[in-house]
């Protein structure tokens, strides 16, 4: 039994001698010299592939811990639309800006573009100068600017060019004009872009520096006075154009419509719903007042009759007062108005950038809350 113990240990010691003498192989490797830059060669991209910029300073509570890209999502066509509105225009993509982030680099990647600068602070994107045959002897320049939609997970592509003599050292400046300084480029840049953007084949995933992109909301229903209002920040212009669409190819319809004094811009607008057809369904829609058949799109007043012999009451005098103006004449009667049907949708300004709407009923006074934010969430919904 001990001999048996003794050869038992004996390979038990030559086993570890064996494995102590077998070294791995990281444990001889030899260190490689540093890279010696050659006089007079440019040393700053060494080991700057992802430069952090000087100005970024690290807040513990301000920071968001990045997710990794998304699954690409959103593939149908149709996803992208150019808007205008008089003499401007804008992208509309039906995606995410981290989303819209990447479809713009792959695109100016693709059409052979040079990039000078992404900024996703300012969620902008420069292409560096370059040519192009639409015009000999000048270089152009791009800078695509992104904007929330009104909509959810939807972006608005701003774009601004630059263009000088090829002959000339480029500009240095950041000054944006804006106005499109080549319109050439830019309907064939447009042209190009929408062609990418609604293209099903061409999917693509979150850019996982756009991530951090945080673009300010422009359409929320706040609170004026306990009265629920719809707060957009756009011009009173863009708004307008908007409405329009909003009130035209929906289930809704629009009686008449006056501008604010002085402008050109709808002030209200006299609208209401369609009727629900009882015979092709049982469900009434909680904003539309009922009946059998189409409605006549036609109001027992005018607006200007609406406007001129509103209620004389104080909730009503605070929000029509810019209208008081339009009333009719002291020598003329006074109309008592009733069997009015629909809403009074009111376009107020805040500033140049950002505009509230009312809506009251067709005599000016204040709905409900349920029946005002229910209207409102319809209508935003609706806004493009």
């Amino acid at each position: 039994m001990h001999s048996v113990g003794y050869l038992g240990l004996s390979l038990l010691l030559a086993l570890l001698v064996s494995a102590c003498s077998r070294q791995p192989e990281y444990l001889q490797a030899n260190s490689l010299p540093p890279i010696v830059v050659p006089e007079g060669a440019a040393k700053e991209r060494l080991g700057q592939l992802y430069p952090v910029p000087p100005s970024a300073v690290a807040v513990a509570h301000e920071f968001n811990v990045p997710f990794p890209p998304t699954v690409p999502a959103q593939g149908e066509v149709n996803n992208a639309s150019l808007e205008t509105t008089n003499d401007q225009f804008h992208l509309l993509n039906a995606r995410p800006p981290a989303t819209t982030w990447s479809q713009l680099l792959r695109f100016l990647q693709q059409q052979s573009i040079p990039l000078a600068d992404q900024n996703v602070a300012a969620a902008t994107i420069t292409s560096d100068w370059f040519t192009r045959a639409l015009q000999p002897g000048f270089a152009i320049r791009y800078r695509l600017r992104l904007e929330r939609g009104l909509q959810p997970d939807t972006t608005e592509i701003y774009v601004a060019s630059q263009l000088q003599s090829s002959s000339q050292p480029p500009l240095a400046t950041n000054d944006w004009p804006d106005s499109l300084q080549d319109i050439p480029h830019a309907n064939w840049l447009v042209s190009q872009l929408l062609e990418v953007l609604n293209n099903p084949r061409d999917s693509v995933g979150d850019s996982y520096l756009a991530t951090t992109i945080a673009l300010p909301v422009k359409v929320r229903v706040t609170g004026v006075e306990g009265e629920p209002v719809l707060s957009v920040k756009v011009s009173a212009r863009r708004l307008s154009a908007a409405l329009t669409k909003a009130l035209t190819d929906t289930d809704w319809f629009t009686y008449a419509a006056v501008t604010r004094p002085d402008t050109r811009e709808y002030g209200v607008i006299h609208f209401n719903q369609r009727r629900v057809k009882e015979k092709k369904s049982r469900w009434y829609n909680p904003f539309s007042w009922g009946g059998s058949g189409s409605s006549a799109q036609n109001s027992r007043y005018s607006l200007e009759q609406i406007l001129a012999n509103l209620p004389n009451e104080p909730q009503v005098n605070a929000l029509f007062a810019d209208y008081k103006s339009r009333r009719q004449p002291v020598d003329q009667k006074r109309l008592k108005l009733s069997g009015i049907k629909g809403y009074l949708l009111v376009q107020q300004p805040v500033s140049d950038n950002e505009q509230r709407i009312y809506i009251r009923d067709a005599y000016g006074r204040r709905l409900n809350l349920e029946e005002v934010r229910g209207l409102l969430d319809t209508l935003r919904l609706w806004l493009i």
